[in-house]
C-alpha cells in the first residue's frame, strides 16, 4: 500500500479541523439553549415565589377581616370588606414586574378595590380567585362556603395567578421566544384562618360587665348567708371581705337560680357553642361530658361566633369540673401583678387567663329573656346572642357544693409581665345571717371587666395578630 504523501497528510488534517469547528458550533447552540432554559426556569421560580408572597399576604389580610359568621345563606359568604382587603394586598405585590390582580383586570388602582360582587362575593365559586369557607384545624380541610354548610366562615383561600385567563396573562420569558413559546404560566395559592382564642365554655351575661372584681379578697353572693338577699340586690352578701382571703376574685355560680332567687347574682352556664338561629329553640341540644371535655382541653377548636345565637345548658358536668377543667387550670396558671397607680399597693395573684363569651339578654323577638339568673338554662327556649368577649383571670374552680368559678376582670392588653392597674372602690356588703353585725361599707382594691364588642375583638385576642397561614 502506498504511503500518503506529505501534501495528502496536510489536506486530511485541515479537513479534521473543519469538522471540529462544526462540532464546536453545534455544542455552542445546545449549550446556549440549556442556558436559556435555565434562565427562563429560574425566572419562573422567582415569579412563582412572588405570586406565593402575594397569595400569602392577601389571604392573611382578608382572613383578618372575616366576621366569623355561619354559612347558612348566600349572604353569609358575601364578606365584602374581607374580599376587598385581600384584593388590595395582592395588588400591592408584584410578580414578574406586574402587579398581582385577583379576579379583576388591572384598570383599578391598588388603593381602590373593585366592588365585592367582582370578587366572587355573590357565588363564592370554586373557580374564583378569592374563596371564603371553613378551615377544620383537626382534619386540616378547607370547605368552601355554599350558603348551606352550617359551618363557621373562618378562613379565606386566595389564588394568585399569571395564567392565560388571569388578568395579567402568562409570564413573558426570554429565550422561549426562539422556539415559539414566549410565555409560561405560574400560580400559587394560600389559605389563612382566623386565630382561635382559648374560649372557656362557661359564658356570662352583659350585666356582669358593670361589676368590679376584687384583688384583695373574695366577693361571694350566697342566699344561704342571708335570707333577705333578694331585697338587698345588688348588695354583696359575704363574710369573706378580708384581705387575707385567698384566692381572690368574684364568684360566679353554675345554675344560681337553684338556690338564689335573684337575677343580679353572677351566673354562668355550660355551652358547646351549638348555633341556633332565630326563630328557634334549643330543645334537645344537650352536650355530652365528652363534648364539653374536648372543648375545655382545646381538642375541639371554637370559631369566633360573635353576633351569633347559641344554646347553653345548666346541666351537670361535675366530672368535667373535677378533671378536665381543673387540669387545665393547674397546667396553665401564671402569676400576674396588680398595682395601683401610686405603687403603694401590689398584689401577686396566680391564675389561668381565659376568654369568656358575653351574652346579650334579648330574646329572638327583641324582648328580655325571663328568668331568675343569667345565663339561665336554655335546654328549651330562645338561644342567647353572643354580643361581646372578655378576658379574665380565673383564680379558683369551685368544684364542691354550689359549683362555679372565681375570676378577676382583666384589661384587653393584660400580660403577665406588665403590672395591671387597680383602683380603690367602696362596696356595701351585708353580714352573714345571725352574726349580729349590720350592713356596712368597705374599701376594696378592684379591677373592672373589659367587655369588648365584636368589632374590637382583634385587639383583645392578639393585639392585631388575628389570622394565620395554614396552607
Amino acid at each position: 500500500m502506498k504511503a500518503p504523501t506529505l501534501f495528502e497528510k496536510y489536506v486530511w488534517r485541515e479537513n479534521q479541523r473543519g469538522i471540529a469547528v462544526v462540532y464546536i458550533a453545534l455544542m455552542l447552540v445546545v449549550l446556549f439553549m440549556f442556558v436559556g432554559l435555565a434562565i427562563d426556569i429560574g425566572y419562573m421560580y422567582v415569579a412563582k415565589t412572588q405570586l406565593q408572597n402575594a397569595a400569602d399576604a392577601a389571604a392573611l389580610a382578608g382572613a383578618a377581616e372575616l366576621t366569623g359568621g355561619i354559612d347558612s345563606s348566600t349572604s353569609a359568604f358575601y364578606e365584602g370588606e374581607a374580599r376587598q382587603e385581600a384584593w388590595k394586598f395582592a395588588c400591592k405585590n408584584k410578580a414578574a414586574t406586574q402587579a398581582v390582580y385577583v379576579q379583576t383586570d388591572s384598570s383599578v388602582d391598588c388603593n381602590t378595590p373593585p366592588n365585592a360582587t367582582d370578587l366572587n362575593a355573590t357565588s363564592n365559586s370554586d373557580t374564583g380567585d378569592i374563596i371564603v369557607g371553613n378551615w377544620n384545624e383537626t382534619s386540616e380541610v378547607f370547605t368552601r362556603a355554599t350558603g348551606s354548610t352550617g359551618l363557621s366562615i373562618n378562613a379565606m383561600l386566595v389564588k394568585a395567578r399569571r395564567t392565560e385567563d388571569s388578568p395579567g396573562g402568562k409570564v413573558s420569558i426570554f429565550f422561549g421566544r426562539i422556539i415559539n413559546h414566549p410565555t409560561m404560566a405560574a400560580s400559587s395559592s394560600a389559605i389563612a384562618t382566623l386565630t382561635t382564642p382559648p374560649f372557656l365554655a362557661l359564658p356570662i351575661c352583659m350585666p356582669n360587665c358593670d361589676r368590679k372584681t376584687p384583688v384583695d379578697g373574695q366577693w361571694d353572693f350566697d342566699k344561704n348567708d342571708n335570707s333577705d338577699v333578694a331585697n338587698q340586690s345588688p348588695l354583696l352578701c359575704t363574710d369573706k371581705d378580708s384581705s387575707n382571703s385567698s384566692p381572690p376574685g368574684l364568684r360566679f355560680y353554675l345554675n344560681p337560680s337553684a338556690t338564689i332567687d335573684d337575677p343580679s347574682i353572677p351566673g354562668t352556664s355550660w355551652t358547646s357553642f351549638q348555633v341556633s338561629p332565630c326563630p328557634g329553640s334549643c330543645g334537645g341540644i344537650n352536650p355530652t361530658p365528652n363534648e364539653m371535655a374536648d372543648i375545655i382541653t382545646g381538642k375541639t377548636k371554637i370559631p369566633r361566633l360573635c353576633e351569633q345565637r347559641i344554646c347553653n345548658t345548666q346541666g351537670n358536668f361535675q366530672t368535667v369540673i373535677n378533671k378536665e377543667l381543673t387540669d387545665q387550670f393547674n397546667n396553665n396558671k401564671k402569676e400576674y401583678t396588680f398595682q395601683d397607680t401610686l405603687k403603694t399597693k401590689t398584689f401577686k395573684i396566680t391564675g389561668w387567663q381565659v376568654y369568656l363569651i358575653v351574652f346579650d339578654t334579648t330574646t329572638c323577638s327583641g324582648g328580655t329573656l325571663a328568668g331568675k339568673s343569667c345565663p339561665g338554662d336554655q335546654s328549651v327556649g330562645n338561644p342567647y346572642l353572643i354580643k361581646k368577649y372578655s378576658k379574665v383571670l380565673m383564680t379558683e374552680i369551685v368544684s364542691s357544693g354550689h359549683s362555679g368559678y372565681r375570676i378577676i376582670g382583666l384589661p384587653r392588653d393584660a400580660k403577665p409581665e406588665n403590672p395591671i392597674t387597680i383602683t380603690e372602690y367602696e362596696q356595701t356588703v351585708c353580714c352573714k345571717k345571725g352574726s349580729g353585725c349590720e350592713n356596712r361599707t368597705v374599701k376594696r382594691w378592684v379591677t373592672s371587666f373589659d367587655c369588648v364588642p365584636c368589632e374590637e375583638a382583634d385587639e383583645l385576642f392578639g393585639g392585631g395578630t388575628v389570622s394565620k397561614l395554614v396552607k
